[in-house]
C-alpha cells in the first residue's frame, strides 16, 4: 500500500510506536543522475524529485533508535507491481555504462537511474538524504544513458519496461 502526502507526513510526526524516539529513516527509490567516464562514476548524484513528493517512493519507514519498522511495503515503488520491490532491491538490470559514447567516441556520459537511498527525520523534521547504493551495486536501476556531447541516448530501458524493478510494460497492457 503506497502513502499519501499526508499519511506520510502524520506517521513522520508521530514518531516511533514502540520507543516515543523522534528519529525516523525513511528508505526510498528515488530519480537521479550521475556522470561517468571511461565506464567510471566521477560525479555524486544528482537528485531529479521534489522533498515534498518523497511520500508515493518510500517502502520502509524504521525508528533509528530501536529499530522498529513503521511502514513496510514489498510493491514497486514506481509501477506497483505486487512482490516487485525485491528486484528493485536486487542486481542491476538496466544497462550496462560502455566506456565512451558508440555515435561520438565521447568519454563522459550521463546515467539516469532509480537509487536506493533514504531521507532522515529528526522531530518532524528533515535532516538529511543519504545515498545507500552506487553503480554497480544492488539498488541502483540504470534506466538510460546520454551522451552529452552529441546528445545521442546511448540505451534506455524506458520504452518496454518499469524503470525500477524491470517489469514488462506489456503486461500493464494485457490487463
Amino acid at each position: 500500500m503506497m502513502l499519501g502526502h499526508r499519511e506520510f507526513d502524520d506517521l513522520i510526526a508521530a514518531g516511533c510506536r514502540s520507543c516515543a524516539g523522534q528519529f525516523l529513516r525513511a528508505w526510498a527509490i528515488l530519480p537521479g543522475s550521475l556522470m561517468v567516464s571511461g565506464g567510471e562514476p566521477v560525479s555524486s548524484v544528482k537528485w531529479s524529485y521534489e522533498r515534498d513528493d518523497i511520500h508515493d517512493l518510500v517502502y520502509r519507514v524504521e525508528c533509528r533508535d530501536c529499530a522498529a519498522v513503521l511502514y513496510e511495503r514489498s510493491d514497486c515503488p514506481k509501477c506497483g507491481a505486487a512482490g516487485s520491490l525485491g528486484r528493485v532491491l536486487g542486481p542491476g538490470h538496466g544497462p550496462t555504462p560502455p566506456l565512451q559514447c558508440p555515435q561520438c567516441e565521447y568519454e563522459d556520459l550521463r546515467l539516469s537511474a532509480q537509487i536506493r537511498a533514504y531521507h532522515e527525520f529528526l522531530h518532524r523534521r528533515f535532516s538529511r538524504r543519504v545515498c545507500a547504493a552506487t553503480l554497480g551495486e544492488p539498488g541502483f536501476q540504470v534506466y538510460q544513458i546520454d551522451c552529452p556531447s552529441c546528445e545521442h541516448t546511448v540505451a534506455s530501458t524506458q520504452a518496454h519496461a518499469c524503470i525500477a524493478c524491470g517489469r514488462s510494460s506489456l503486461l500493464k497492457k494485457l490487463r
